[in-house]
């Protein structure tokens, strides 16, 4: 009668157990990292659209422009900030258009209120002219009267109320 396993055999068995163990642990790693990659990139191409933004708008209102811009903020919004962090938002608002501000600044609201409150002074203090599309109306403003109303607590879009 003879053993399953000789006593030869038992080590490249579990070489080949620990070997195989590796190899798919490192392909899930890779599908992650792709995976996570994917949503990163995704979240940068949302922040760069926002950026770039022509007007605020108050809900999407049907349109095509708007619906976009309006769920990549919601996208955003409910991203984790491990995904979408202060100094990437930063750099972006400093380029940013004057309805790209208006964004960008309500996403800093929400992942760094103390970076928002600096953001805040900056949006205080600008003077140049946006187009606030409303739901039955647009009129244009100064950044300055939005920022005012997003201060005194005033939904500026509907995509940022809870």
């Amino acid at each position: 009668m003879r053993f399953p396993l000789s006593v030869f055999e038992l080590p490249s068995r579990i070489s080949k157990v620990i070997i195989t163990a590796a190899l798919i642990s490192c392909s899930i790693l890779l599908l992650l990292s792709f995976t996570a990659g994917a949503a990163l990139a995704d979240n940068l191409s949302d922040l760069n659209s926002l950026g770039k933004a022509s007007s605020v708008y108050y809900y999407s209102q049907g349109k095509p422009t708007a619906g976009e811009l309006w769920l990549a903020f919601k996208r955003l919004k409910n991203a984790s900030p491990a995904q979408v962090n202060a100094a990437v938002i930063k750099a972006r608002f400093t380029n940013a258009t004057s309805a790209g501000k208006i964004y960008l600044f309500l996403l800093m609201r929400q992942v760094d209120p103390v970076a928002a409150s600096h953001l805040m002074d900056k949006l205080i203090t600008n003077k140049s002219k946006v187009v606030y599309r409303k739901p039955y109306a647009s009129e244009t403003i100064t950044v300055e009267k939005l920022a005012r109303r997003i201060a005194a607590g005033l939904d500026v879009l509907q995509a940022d109320s809870p």
